[in-house]
């Protein structure tokens, strides 16, 4: 409000008959009528007073005005930057939540790699034992059957081929 007031102007204007008033006072004073221009000068400041009080008035008006104006633009500013900054807090937890959600999902996707490879090399571990131990593995050894007329398929000695 002392900004505002600072840059009023600070020169009031008068009405119109104050100035006649003290128009009169200056010549009944210059010719002699000094009780009527001293009864002149009364009233003249009298008027001159409520002007200045009516001016003051006035002028808290339009300051009061000025100033209400001010803080509701100044309020709205705020609004508009709380709202702005809210709206950055909104998009930064928005975009953190995106990068967690993306990074939970990277982790979910290697370890279910990780789990297929993990069971592939047990598989391959798996068929390389069993490989291993088979040869170790010795089935009990018959001896070829000797019958007559039938084939044994495990004594190589005992095919023979028929020509008819």
């Amino acid at each position: 409000q002392e900004e505002i007031r600072q840059k009023a102007p600070m020169r009031q204007k008068f009405s119109r008959e104050l100035l006649n008033m003290r128009k009169v006072q200056d010549t009944l004073a210059k010719q002699g009528k000094y009780a009527d221009a001293q009864a002149t000068k009364l009233k003249a400041d009298q008027l001159e007073q409520w002007e200045k009080a009516k001016i003051e008035n006035e002028l808290q008006v339009v300051y009061a005005t000025k100033e209400l104006q001010m803080k509701k633009a100044q309020a709205r500013e705020l609004e508009a930057l709380r709202k702005r900054i809210q709206r950055g807090r909104d998009e930064h937890k928005e975009h953190w939540l995106n990068g967690a959600q993306r990074l939970m999902q990277s982790h979910r996707n290697m370890l279910a790699d990780l789990r297929t490879k993990q069971n592939i090399e047990q598989g391959r571990v798996t068929q390389q034992v069993k490989a291993e131990l088979s040869p170790a593995v010795v089935k009990p050894h018959r001896p070829p059957s000797k019958v007559p007329g039938k084939l044994n398929t495990r004594d190589p000695s005992s095919m023979s081929y028929r020509s008819h």
